[in-house]
């Protein structure tokens, strides 16, 4: 085992150990950043899945990870960075450009932090998950996303892949270039643009805004507010159970 010990940054853990196909190496990267009078928790997060889990009463950010690649030069390109700067926690994964040339590199992670400090995360390609946070900004491009318990507010702009959405107690915004899109249980306003694949839409108590949708079908059903679609191209609308006023743009026959 190696420990490197910067500012604010434990970095623990390393031995190398081969996948079970023998074309891979692995090794752990761990820290643990204090999260006292913290304001908020950057992440940037690159190849590889990434969980992100609020945690009542939690005072630190911890992180777990596994990089992986396809050579030792190129598995020790890649690092964990977790800091302080100001009042942020800062968590990125680097991966070094001349050591990707030399072999695949990714590095998974899960961060558990605590679940009243608002989350700011930028990831490229996996799978990601997050759940029990006060308020998620997210800007994802590829990979299937699911959120679940968002106490606050919720943005989030999703490249590609699948996108499931659940339980947000604010205003939630979502930009959805392709992939299905399913949300469920927000209490705030919800506002969707949406560029190709499915929008299923149920049990939302505000008002429900499409504001575009290029392709793909949309299913609205259980709205105590409004449903609103402003421009639609391609696909079916249905809807049914909605409290408020319904507005949907007419087929052009």
């Amino acid at each position: 085992m190696r420990v490197t010990t910067l500012p604010v940054l434990v970095l623990a853990g390393y031995s190398a150990i081969a996948c079970a196909s023998g074309k891979h190496v692995a090794d752990q990267r761990e820290a643990t950043v204090s999260a006292t009078g913290a304001t908020m928790v950057r992440i940037t997060a690159r190849a590889g899945d990434l969980k992100v889990l609020g945690r009542s009463g939690a005072e630190t950010v911890e992180v777990q990870g596994t990089a992986r690649a396809s050579s030792d030069e190129a598995l020790e390109a890649i690092r964990l960075i977790a800091e302080r700067r100001g009042d942020v926690v800062w968590i990125e994964a680097e991966i070094d450009s001349d050591g990707f040339r030399s072999g695949h590199q990714s590095l998974d992670l899960v961060i558990e932090l605590p679940d009243s400090i608002p989350v700011d995360a930028t990831d490229s390609s996996g799978h990601l998950a997050a759940e029990d946070l006060a308020s998620l900004e997210l800007k994802d491009s590829s990979g299937d996303v699911r959120i679940d318990g968002i106490a606050g507010t919720l943005d989030v702009t999703d490249s590609s892949g699948t996108l499931d959405v659940s339980g947000v107690g604010g205003e939630t915004r979502i930009h959805d270039s392709s992939g299905d899109l399913r949300v469920s249980s927000v209490d705030g306003t919800l506002r969707l643009h949406d560029s190709s694949g499915d929008i299923r839409v149920s049990d939302a108590k505000g008002d429900v805004i499409v504001e575009r949708d290029s392709s793909g079908d949309i299913d609205v059903g259980g709205v105590d507010g409004d449903f609103v679609v402003e421009r639609d191209g391609s696909g079916d609308i249905d809807y049914r159970d909605v409290g408020g006023e319904v507005r949907i743009p007419r087929k052009k026959r």
